[in-house]
């Protein structure tokens, strides 16, 4: 998982410099093994948000799924079909 190590690196900086937006305590930073913890999950769910985009783009982009030849998607509903659960997605965002 070479590839998410810069960007894991950047996005626990970005978490310690401001915890409360990423909703975690301050005080987790103070023990190495709660940091080591977090890492793990961020770089979990970098590795996650990867396998997901690379097949939907796959999908989209009319690879063939199961034999069945598929047709590009729009890129709103793309981004809405990647997005997280409960954020909304609008057509503005790509405009």
């Amino acid at each position: 998982m070479n590839y998410l190590g810069g960007v894991c690196d950047t996005l626990m900086t970005l978490i310690q410099r401001d915890p409360d937006i990423f909703n975690v305590p301050p005080k987790l930073f103070e023990h190495h093994m709660y940091v080591n913890r977090l890492q793990l999950m961020v770089v979990n769910g970098l590795s996650n948000a990867r396998g997901s985009i690379k097949a939907k783009l796959k999908e989209s982009l009319g690879k063939r799924k199961k034999g069945v030849k598929t047709q590009p998607q729009p890129v709103s509903e793309l981004g809405t079909s990647l997005a997280v659960p409960g954020m909304e997605i609008k057509g503005s965002h790509w405009a």
